[in-house]
Parts: structure tokens; sequence; C-alpha cells
């Protein structure tokens, strides 16, 4: 039986993927399944390059590019931990978020331009972008909040 595990770590982009990608980390197991992010979606950019214009994250953000994991290197470190790629699949994924300090939680794990920021103005970053995000593509009928990705379905199994 298959345990499916969702993950939708594009700020694993800006940490060394050995790193995340090791048997001490929980997620890495045979039957679990990870989404890389192609890129972030178009309402999220927009959010992150409107903010980057201001004169309080320019400096900071200006150069930024985020780091990105190439297929070759998922499949490198899968084989030092002894484990295979069983399938993968490119599609769009929504997550949904009942309320917008969900959503601001979901981003802090997930958005890795928080690796050009000092800690101290994380938060404040966060919540900016999480605004400007809900003026772009506002909450549904219902107050929840939706994100799409596209990205690359993997299924992890052992060798």
């Amino acid at each position: 039986m298959i345990k499916w595990l969702t993950i939708l770590p594009f700020a694993l982009f800006g940490h060394n993927l050995v790193e995340i990608m090791n048997p001490d980390f929980e997620q890495i197991k045979p039957g679990s399944e990870f989404i890389f992010a192609k890129k972030i979606p178009a309402a999220l950019e927009n959010s992150i390059q409107a903010l980057s214009t201001e004169k309080r994250w320019r400096d900071f953000l200006a150069e930024y590019e985020p780091k990105k994991i190439e297929m070759e290197k998922v499949e490198l470190v899968l084989k030092k931990l002894h484990l295979n790629l069983t399938s993968v699949n490119q599609e769009t994924i929504q997550e949904l978020f009942d309320s917008k300090s969900d959503f601001v939680f979901f981003l802090k794990k997930w958005l890795p331009h928080l690796n050009a920021l000092p800690k101290e103005m994380q938060g404040d970053f966060l919540s900016e972008v999480a605004e400007k995000y809900l003026d772009i593509f506002p909450p549904d009928h219902e107050g929840r909040i939706h994100f799409f990705v596209e990205g690359t379905r993997i299924e992890i199994a052992e060798k």
C-alpha cells in the first residue's frame, strides 16, 4: 500500500538538497510523494514583485533569485539514500486555506525569498505578501484562500 505525502517544497530551493533529503528527514521514505514547484504562481510572484520595489524591501530583494532543484539532483540524492523514483508527473496542485494566518504559515515554510531577509523582517514581509496576493486573488465565497501551483509530482520507493 502506498502512503502519500504531498509537500510543496519551493522553499527547499533555498536550502541544501542533501541536507533536506536525508534519512533523518521524516518525509523521505518509500511511498512518500513530493511536489517540486516549477515556479512561483503568478499571483504570488506579482505580490512579491510589487513589494520588491518598495523602499523597505528593495535592498534585500533587488538581486535575489531563488535556487532551483533539478530532477537529476533529486535522483542522485535518492540513489544515495537507496531510494528510487517510481513515478514523475507534471500537474497543477491546489491548496486551500481557511484563513489568512493559515496561508501565512504555509508561505513561511514555502517561500524562498525569506532567505534574503533578516529574520526580524520576515513576519512583516509574509503578511504583506499575503495581503497583496489576496488583493489579486481574493478568497472564495466561503472565505477560503486558493493557491495553485504547477509542479512535478514524484513518488519514492525503496530500491
